[in-house]
């Protein structure tokens, strides 16, 4: 059983598909510094906690219908 699910008054039972849809999200405008430092594991130190808040630090690319994302 899934606790979140749980915790929100669902009730999974045996044979229930449960969705599972990827989402479009709002691309993120990030410098190269501060995807530098995303993708080492922290956060750049320069911002805001209101910032931080805003912005999705784990977040990744996923790839759409099999193909591979193009080199900038």
């Amino acid at each position: 059983m899934l606790p979140a699910l749980h915790g929100a008054g669902y009730l999974a039972m045996g044979r229930q598909i449960i969705d599972g849809t990827v989402v479009a999200a709002p691309r993120q405008k990030l410098s190269d510094e501060e995807e530098a430092a995303i993708k080492g594991g922290g956060t750049p130190g320069d911002w805001l906690p209101a910032k931080r808040r805003q912005k999705d630090t784990d977040a990744r690319w996923t790839i759409k219908r099999g193909a591979a994302r193009r080199a900038r």
